[in-house]
């Protein structure tokens, strides 16, 4: 029972860092659209249009 009890403590602790890893890159991509929508908005507005459009995806 102990190499099926490592086993899943190792399976365990392989999918907390997965999932740790995952929050990390929606976290990181989260931030990138946030900052291409204010980008958008900014050039859009530079550009004196868009101010009806909605840009957010």
């Amino acid at each position: 029972m102990d190499g099926i009890s490592a086993s899943i403590a190792q399976y365990s602790m392989d999918m907390a860092q997965v999932k740790a890893q995952s929050q990390a890159q929606v976290s990181m991509l989260k931030n990138v659209m946030e900052l291409q929508e204010t980008s958008m908005e900014q050039l859009l507005a530079s550009m004196g249009v868009g101010a009806g459009l909605n840009v957010q995806a």
